[in-house]
């Protein structure tokens, strides 16, 4: 089978690299012979380059993994990432349980998974299929494992690149495909049993996303902190795979992953939809940290990803260009910090409510509204307009100690027009006064004392 020209073993020093990278030709990689998650790999364009390239390359694999042993391989342009995840028991019995697709890629770390071809190709994935059975065989392998092949964009050729003994991030999406619990194969197989029958079948399509605690906005550095909110999304066919919690602090010492989120379909077009929607109901914060939620829905709505016409390179040029920048939310983020406070608020005078009556001395008293301002006119990005605010005040009661302004349906609101309140606040009702401060409202008139106006529902 076609392999992807290689220095045929590790490269022990820069000059046996200089003179293995003559042959392969440029551009391409350093690799970590025990690497993975993009670590320890140097893309090599220039031969002057090459020997800083080992030099780098081999101290992140020592660190990393323990292992400084590293091989060059030619680089495949334009080329799309394409796997078999296989089992093979200790009787000879090998299964290529499922075709992966993991193009979608941010320097060489997987972004995007699928659990078949991007674009259906029938030919192509049974010649990768009975590609990673040979392999495995002739290997003698025992386990789970995944056989991974660059499809070059020039001849539709798969080259073999390499076999990863492990289970990967993204095995998820064949077992949402298949039924197949890997672990417990796993675990069958290294306790001797052999596989039983034949491969289930894949039925639909299943894609994941990674859920990195990164700031695309800040050239995806780790943003790490601890997780004040996390709901993960629920629904038909969504799965999400976690081991963090609200409270967890997620470390800088480790991965940046924080979650995968999986949604499956009886098509790839009903899966992406599904990932969409997930992604949309996922809720997040990380405190003095920051997640790339945000770069995942503008990837899955893209339409390059929608017509499955990526490759490994298409991310990092689309980034390069701009074109994946996230856009400022400041009002959407404002509107739901209100909708929170509302609900911690409304809690919080439930459990008090609760607590008079266990004293026979029931008390309720409303928050109602939370006050929060958002500019009327502003553009889709945040800009320094001066233009008015739709705000409101509220009448105090005079009666009250409280510092909380009353709410009830008699003394809630009272706006105005102008800067200042008029001389007159006769629209508060009887036992109230008007608020010390006053801004802008939309409306040209003050409301009557026999009716006080109300602005519409605030969050």
């Amino acid at each position: 089978m076609p392999v992807t020209p290689w220095s045929g073993g590790a490269v022990t020093s820069v000059e046996e690299a200089t003179a293995r990278a003559a042959e392969i030709g440029y551009p391409l990689f350093v690799k970590s012979a025990a690497g993975g998650g993009g670590m320890g790999i140097r893309e090599v364009l220039d031969p002057a380059d090459l020997a800083d390239a080992v030099t780098s390359a081999r101290r992140e694999a020592l660190r990393a993994f323990g292992d400084n042993t590293v091989f060059l391989e030619r680089r495949v342009d334009a080329g799309r990432h394409v796997e078999v995840q296989v089992l093979a028991d200790s009787h000879g019995t090998v299964w290529p349980v499922g075709v992966r697709e993991c193009s979608i890629q941010r320097r060489r770390q997987k972004v995007v998974e699928e659990s078949g071809l991007s674009i259906p190709d029938p030919e192509l994935e049974q010649q990768v299929r009975s590609y990673a059975s040979a392999i495995i065989r002739e290997a003698g392998y025992t386990n789970a494992g995944t056989v991974e092949f660059l499809i070059d964009a020039g001849t539709g050729e798969p080259h073999f690149m390499e076999v990863n003994t492990r289970l990967q991030v993204e095995h998820t999406v064949t077992e949402e495909a298949t039924g197949l619990d890997l672990v417990e194969q796993q675990i069958r197989i290294a306790s001797g049993l052999a596989l039983e029958g034949t491969p289930p079948e894949v039925r639909g399509h299943a894609i994941e996303v990674r859920l990195n605690a990164e700031d695309p906005e800040a050239g995806f550095a780790p943003a790490p902190g601890r997780v004040l909110l996390f709901r993960a999304p629920q629904g038909p066919s969504i799965r999400t795979d976690t081991g963090i919690e609200q409270g967890d602090e997620i470390s800088a010492d480790f991965d940046s992953m924080a979650a995968k989120i999986i949604a499956w379909g009886p098509d790839r077009a009903t899966a992406l939809q599904r990932l969409r929607r997930a992604l949309d109901h996922t809720e997040v914060v990380i405190e003095g940290g920051a997640t790339n939620k945000s770069f995942l829905q503008e990837i899955v709505a893209h339409p390059d990803v929608e017509s499955g016409n990526v490759n490994t390179r298409w991310l990092d040029e689309l980034v390069a260009a701009g074109g994946l920048t996230p856009q400022p939310q400041a009002a959407l983020a404002l509107v739901q910090a209100a909708i929170e406070a509302y609900r911690l608020a409304a809690r919080l005078d439930s459990e008090t409510f609760i607590r008079s009556l266990a004293v026979g001395r029931p008390q309720y008293s409303d928050s109602g509204a939370i006050r929060f301002e958002l500019d009327s006119a502003a553009p889709a990005t945040p800009s320094r307009s001066t233009s008015p605010r739709p705000t409101f005040s509220t009448c105090a009661s005079t009666a009250s100690t409280s510092s909380r302004p009353s709410t009830t349906s008699t003394a809630r609101l009272a706006c105005w027009g102008s800067a200042a309140p008029p001389t007159a606040p006769s629209w508060c009702p009887a036992g109230t006064a008007p608020r010390s401060t006053w801004t802008a409202c939309p409306t040209a008139s003050p409301p009557t004392a026999a009716a006080p106006s109300a602005p519409a529902s605030p969050a």
